[in-house]
């Protein structure tokens, strides 16, 4: 009987090339979300952005929090709309079906 170890490594990589396409649509989702790209771009961005626009960096922080309250405010409320009506026009279903 092979150890545990080499069972559960193949049941991952079992896993993962069966679902490659969802894993790989849900880490560009992550990626382009209106909720994470902010973090990770308007840091490099603050200074030539206030300075341009005169604003204090606390009123450029106060943007990125609406942003971002934006869309943890909607978020649930798109998945709500997302699972009543995804089986109608889900282009993943080309890739299930």
């Amino acid at each position: 009987m092979p150890a545990p170890e080499l069972i559960r490594i193949s049941h991952i990589k079992n896993e993962l090339t069966r679902n490659w396409i969802l894993l790989l649509a849900a880490s560009t989702g992550v990626i382009c979300s209106s909720i994470v790209l902010p973090f990770y771009s308007l840091g490099a961005l603050v200074v030539p952005i206030t300075e341009e626009f005169g604003w204090s960096r606390a009123e450029f922080q106060l943007a990125l929090l609406f942003s971002t309250g934006t869309g943890v405010i909607t978020a649930p409320l798109v998945g709500i709309v997302i699972d009543k009506s995804a089986h109608e026009w889900s282009p993943c279903q080309v890739w299930w079906d």
